[in-house]
């Protein structure tokens, strides 16, 4: 006997549908009557939330940009020197 599938229920389930799907029936009337038993969830610990990540990368600075571009000039001054 295969018990690594679930065995389909015969009056829930078609003949040729048998090996489609599983049954599910017969499951969700175990959960419904463990939740009429016991109707209340219990509280679940939060945990803190993860940092939000920033996909862009950081605005530079008006001043940043100024000494990239003295960066960028210098070398293109020395290119020309040599």
């Amino acid at each position: 006997m295969d018990t690594s599938r679930p065995r389909a229920c015969p009056a829930c389930v078609q003949p040729q549908q048998l090996f489609l799907m599983p049954c599910h029936c017969h499951a969700e009337l175990q959960v419904h009557a463990a939740i009429r038993a016991n109707p209340v969830q219990p509280k679940k610990a939060r945990s803190k939330p993860a940092d939000a990540k920033k996909w862009q990368p950081r605005k530079s600075t008006y001043e940043e940009r100024k000494e990239r571009l003295k960066q960028k000039l210098a070398t293109l001054m020395e290119a020309d020197d040599e």
